[in-house]
């Protein structure tokens, strides 16, 4: 475990610096893009409420290829200008990120291995309800990794009675991921993730 940490400290800071860069730029061009309406609408049958995305290449890794750059599932703006720059600048920068290649992740089950609280995939008689007690809010941690350019640190603890979430990492891995099986909005890609925030 301490050799897998020690070579993605120094992974883990390339892609955020790289990730950072990227979002100080996305407030650049995102902005200009929404102004000059560099977007379209469209209806496709997995969004029965449509998406927009741009329409410029140039800003495909500011998109999302799901959502689209204007979702407002958790904030509804008063105009399409302010609701592209809350959903691609603040709420969901850069996210395309996630299934660009050799960037993002392509999670396979053989590759996955896990410490944690809960246990590790170097036991060797695995207990599943143990595995799947990652996937709870309760006070945990783990690191987990895929191959050896991708892997996470996640830690959830309590603090003043509230449980907090700190996530660090090249892209998100779960412990159940050894079982293989359906992957989610991480189908595509895990993308790399800096989280700390607190659990609801």
């Amino acid at each position: 475990m301490i050799l897998r940490l020690l070579i993605s400290l120094p992974i883990w800071a390339l892609y955020i610096a790289m990730q950072i860069v990227l979002i100080i730029l996305g407030w650049i061009f995102v902005p200009i893009a929404a102004a000059l309406e560099l977007y379209t609408f469209s209806l496709p049958p997995s969004n029965p409420k449509g998406v927009y995305h741009f329409t410029n290449k140039f800003m495909w890794l500011w998109d999302n290829f799901e959502d689209g750059i204007a979702n407002d599932t958790y904030w509804k703006a008063p105009n399409t200008f302010l609701q592209i720059i809350y959903w691609s600048c603040l709420r969901n920068p850069v996210n395309n990120l996630r299934v660009t290649p050799f960037l993002s992740c392509k999670i396979t089950a053989k590759k996955v291995g896990f410490y944690g609280s809960f246990a590790d995939s170097s036991e060797k008689y695995l207990v599943r309800d143990a595995v799947e007690k990652y996937d709870t809010k309760v006070p945990q941690w783990f690191f987990a990794w895929c191959g050896w350019r991708f892997s996470n640190f996640y830690l959830q603890f309590n603090f003043l009675g509230n449980l907090y979430r700190f996530w660090i990492g090249s892209a998100k891995i779960y412990p159940t991921d050894i079982y293989g099986g359906p992957l989610g909005y991480r189908e595509q890609g895990a993308g790399m993730v800096t989280q700390f925030k607190k659990v609801v």
